[in-house]
C-alpha cells in the first residue's frame, strides 16, 4: 500500500509539474523580451536597458514565463550597453503587492497576442463572450466600481480638434472602472494608510473635511501613486473614451450607443459641471444651493446623476480634467505634425468646469506635463483594473 501510495503521489507531482511547464511555456509565448532592469532606486523608481527604443507606455516585468508586475515608462534617453539601445526611467508595481522581491536583470516584455485594444478582433474566436458582475466594490480603498464589457467602440472624431482624427473602430477587453472620480476623502485615507504627504494641490494645508466629497486634484503622480496602493491602474485614453462614450459594436449584440458626451449626442447644460453649468444661475440651482456655490466650482463627485455615461461612470465630462495612462501621441493614420507629440506629456481628458461643451466630448484630448510630470499640473482622475476570471457572474 506505501509503494502504491509512493508511486501515486510521484505521478501527481509529476503531472503537475509537466501542467506548470505547460502554463509557463504558453505564458511565455504570449509576450515578447525587450529589455532588462538594470537599477532598482527608490520610490518604485527603475531603470531599463531596452533592446529598441519603447513604443509603449507599459510593459511587463517578467519571471519565469510568468507576468508578475509592470512598469511605466516615464523618460527614455540612449542605452548604455552593448546590445541596448535605449535606457528608461520607469515606475514599477507588481500584481501581488506583497511580493516586492524585484531585482535587476529581471525581464521586461510585451503582450504580443493580448493589448490594450485589436482592431483586427474577429467575432469567430469565442462562441460566447464571458459575462462579468455589472459592479465591484475594491477592497483596498473601498470605492464602487462599473464593468466597461469587451467589445469594439469607435474611438476618435473625424470632425473633432485634429489630433481626435481618424476615427476608427478598435477592440477593447472587459474591464472595471471607477464610477466616480477620486475624491479629497478618498485620497486623504490613502494618505493616513501610506504616510504620504498631501497632494500638491492642497498647498499645505491640512484635509478640508467640508471639501471630503469634491475630487482631488493631483499631479500625475500623485494619482499613479493612489492607483497602484488601490491595486488599480490608470485608464489608457482608449479606456476613458470608451467608458464615456459607450460601445457601438459588442460581441454578443449588433449594435449599441456611441455618444458625443456620455448622456448622448446633444449638449445639456444641466448634466454636467462645464462654463454652460455657470452661464446661468438658474442651471444646476440645486446643487449650487446644497453646496453654497456661486462662482464657477468643482461639485462633488457624486452629483450630476443624470449624466452619467451608459456604463453608470459620473462626471465624465466636466468637473474635473482627468489623468490617462496614455502619453500624447498621433492616432494610427493622423498624418498631421504637432511638436508635443511623443513622450512627454500624457493626455488628460473630459474637460473641467472652465471648458465649454466643445472641449467637453468625449473624444477631446488635452495634455499635461509641461514642463515635466512632476511638477507641473493637476488634474482629477479615476481608476481601473482589468476582469478577473472571480468577477465572472454565476448563473
Amino acid at each position: 500500500m506505501n509503494f502504491m501510495n509512493a508511486i501515486n503521489k510521484f505521478l501527481s507531482c509529476a503531472a503537475l509539474l509537466l501542467a506548470m511547464t505547460a502554463a509557463a511555456a504558453a505564458a511565455a509565448a504570449e509576450y515578447d523580451l525587450l529589455g532588462k532592469i538594470e537599477s532598482i532606486r527608490k520610490g518604485s523608481r527603475i531603470t531599463v536597458l531596452f533592446r529598441d527604443k519603447p513604443a509603449e507606455t507599459t510593459y511587463l516585468i517578467m519571471r519565469n514565463g510568468e507576468a508578475v508586475g509592470s512598469v511605466e515608462v516615464l523618460s527614455v534617453g540612449p542605452g548604455g550597453r552593448e546590445g541596448f539601445t535605449a535606457k528608461a526611467e520607469c515606475f514599477y508595481s507588481f500584481t501581488d503587492p506583497a511580493r516586492d522581491d524585484l531585482k535587476a536583470g529581471d525581464d521586461v516584455a510585451l503582450v504580443i497576442f493580448r493589448g490594450p485594444y485589436k482592431s483586427d478582433y474577429d467575432e469567430r474566436q469565442r462562441d460566447m463572450p464571458v459575462v462579468y458582475i455589472k459592479t465591484i466594490v475594491t477592497p483596498q480603498d473601498g470605492r464602487e466600481m462599473v464593468l466597461i464589457p469587451e467589445g469594439k467602440f469607435y474611438f476618435g472624431c473625424n470632425t473633432g480638434d485634429r489630433d481626435e482624427y481618424p476615427e476608427q473602430l478598435i477592440f477593447l477587453p472587459s474591464f472595471y472602472m471607477d464610477r466616480h472620480e477620486v475624491s479629497n476623502g478618498d485620497y486623504y485615507r490613502y494618505m493616513k494608510s501610506t504616510r504620504v504627504p498631501a497632494p500638491r494641490s492642497w498647498d499645505g494645508k491640512s484635509f478640508d473635511g467640508a471639501r471630503a466629497a469634491y475630487p482631488v486634484l493631483a499631479t500625475y503622480n500623485e494619482a499613479l501613486g493612489y492607483a497602484r496602493w488601490a491595486g488599480k491602474r490608470l485608464p489608457t485614453e482608449e479606456e476613458w473614451e470608451k467608458a464615456a462614450r459607450g460601445m457601438t459594436i459588442a460581441i454578443d449584440e449588433p449594435s449599441g450607443p456611441s455618444f458625443v458626451y456620455p448622456w448622448g449626442d446633444r449638449f445639456d447644460a444641466e448634466k454636467a459641471n462645464t462654463a454652460e453649468f455657470w452661464s446661468s444661475p438658474n442651471t444646476g440651482i440645486g446643487i449650487k444651493r446644497a453646496n453654497s456655490l456661486e462662482t464657477r466650482s468643482l461639485v462633488p463627485v457624486d452629483s450630476l446623476p443624470g449624466g452619467a455615461s451608459i456604463f453608470g461612470a459620473m462626471n465624465m465630462s466636466g468637473n474635473a480634467m482627468e489623468w490617462t495612462a496614455s502619453w500624447y501621441r498621433p492616432y494610427k493614420g493622423n498624418r498631421k505634425i504637432n511638436s508635443k507629440y511623443g513622450t512627454q506629456y500624457k493626455v488628460l481628458r473630459g474637460g473641467d468646469y472652465l471648458s465649454d461643451r466643445f472641449k467637453s466630448r468625449s473624444t477631446n484630448r488635452e495634455v499635461g506635463g509641461a514642463p515635466t510630470l512632476y511638477n507641473d499640473f493637476v488634474a482629477g482622475f479615476r481608476c481601473v483594473r482589468n476582469a478577473l476570471p472571480t468577477d465572472k457572474e454565476h448563473p
